[in-house]
């Protein structure tokens, strides 16, 4: 709408450069649902499986983090916080161990089905890095406006 009545924009009181900023963060949160809904699905497979102990405390584990650079990140966001962005971006380096441990546990595990663990852990892994976007997206505004 704003595009075809550039008026919109003082009537909202945003500028173009705020606007797209919203736009680019709405579809990472929008990317990020997809990823839930990924997780949801094959979450109900595995509910029928028995899996090894140690998959799921690590998924548990991964899926907190990754929760937690997207609640940083929305955070680091609204407060323009540059030092948190930054810290945040780092701090999605602490998920990558963990996703590794639980593609290496789940191949040994006799039992646990593969192919949808690794969905998962997938899922979470691009839902900490989509996350790490809007932290980004707050570097860039504090720095270039």
């Amino acid at each position: 709408m704003l595009t075809r009545d550039p008026m919109r924009f003082k009537k909202i009181g945003v500028t173009p450069e705020e606007a797209s900023y919203y736009a680019f963060i709405g579809n990472t949160l929008e990317r990020i649902g997809d990823h839930a809904v990924v997780i949801a699905k094959k979450v109900s497979v595995l509910m029928d499986k028995e899996l090894d102990e140690r998959v799921v405390k690590a998924i548990v584990s991964a899926s907190a983090t990754s929760l937690g650079v997207l609640t940083r990140s929305i955070d680091s966001w609204f407060n323009m916080d540059l030092d948190a962005a930054n810290d945040n971006i780092e701090s999605l380096n602490k998920l990558y161990p963990v996703l590794e441990k639980i593609n290496r546990i789940a191949v040994e595990a006799d039992g646990t089905p593969c192919v949808e663990v690794c969905y998962v852990i997938e899922s979470i892994r691009r839902t900490g890095e989509y996350s790490c976007n809007i932290s980004e997206f707050a570097i860039d505004k504090v720095l270039y406006e």
